[in-house]
């Protein structure tokens, strides 16, 4: 599957993807202070994933109504990188078989999924 993990994004998760065969583009390799909406474009014209701690992509899929191949948000508070992956890993079939069309948060104690289209 192909990702573009935001800037926030912890490198335990992006190593830990990669390691599990994914194609994952992580801007804090490759480009600092781009904005959501462009990263957005970026992720939509080469289908990819967005993965991000960042509430603000709610807004530009739900509000302004931008497209997206499939959105992950993680809304895990006061976890540590390490736990961050622990909870990630125990969601992620669940996670990965509803990402694309899909705007899935995964969060402390649940993963909620709502399709981009409404």
């Amino acid at each position: 599957m192909k990702f573009l993990a935001d800037e926030n994004l912890d490198a335990e998760i992006v190593y830990w993807l990669r390691d599990q065969g994914n194609d994952v583009i992580w801007v804090a390799e490759s480009a600092t202070q781009t904005s959501d909406d462009a990263l957005l474009s970026l992720a939509t014209a080469e289908q990819r994933i967005v993965i991000t701690s960042d509430l603000d992509f709610g807004e530009l899929i739900f509000r302004q109504k931008r497209s997206a191949t499939g959105i992950l948000l993680l809304r895990l508070r006061n976890a540590t990188q390490h736990e961050k992956l622990a909870i990630l890993k125990a969601h992620w079939a669940i996670v990965i078989s509803r990402l694309i069309g899909h705007f899935v948060v995964v969060s402390n104690q649940k993963v909620r999924i709502r399709p981009l289209s409404l």
